[in-house]
């Protein structure tokens, strides 16, 4: 007999009581394998706790060694089971989340995945200092039509950083940059910055 085949003879799983042949088989296969042999030995011990308790007696030691052996026998199967559906879980979870995420920042809302603009700004650096001290800036803009646009002054050493700002359109924006690049005789650097509708 092989050693599943007496765990399930012994554990009571088998609803029919074993003829005298497959006892003998079971005394030959307990007699060779120490393994089934001490399975036999801890349910022969736990069926004398529970008739010795079913007669009256309260009190009986359970021994710890057998428990333990007994718990440590069924948790890994468990253990890893569950284990493994817990990693599945989460796993699937963070996908949908994941996918959640994307969906709805890829979602066109009705606004074409474009962000309404209440205006521009021009960050300006390297424009010369003599064209920052008097009235030309805003001479110049005023001949554009930029008479709405107005000037920040970030700070002058050797060259200045400015700041436009109140720029209706990105046309405008894009003509303070043509008209700086024109008038400097150094190298500006330029960036348009949209501002949002909204933004303070």
């Amino acid at each position: 007999m092989r050693c599943d085949e007496i765990k399930s003879i012994l554990s009571g799983s088998t609803r029919e009581n074993p003829d005298a042949e497959t006892i003998k088989q079971i005394q030959e296969h307990l007699n060779s394998c120490a393994v089934c042999a001490e399975e036999y030995k801890n349910a022969a011990h736990l069926r004398d706790i529970f008739r010795t308790t079913a007669e009256g007696e309260t009190s009986f030691p359970i021994p710890q060694e057998m428990m333990k052996q007994r718990v440590d026998n069924r948790l890994p199967e468990k253990s890893s089971w569950y284990s493994n559906l817990m990693f599945y879980k989460w796993r699937v979870a963070s996908v949908f989340f994941t996918a959640m995420l994307i969906a709805l920042f890829t979602i066109d809302f009705g606004n074409n995945g474009s962000i309404e603009i209440a205006g521009y700004e021009v960050a300006l650096a390297g424009i010369a200092p003599e064209l920052v001290e008097d009235e030309t800036i805003c001479d110049m803009f005023y001949q554009l039509g930029l008479s709405e646009a107005a000037i920040d002054v970030l700070g002058c050493d050797t060259t200045c950083n400015l700041l436009v700002f109140d720029l209706k359109t990105q046309k405008e924006a894009q003509m303070v940059v043509n008209l700086f690049n024109r008038i400097s005789s150094q190298d500006v650097t330029t960036k348009v910055i949209p501002i949002p509708l909204g933004s303070s």
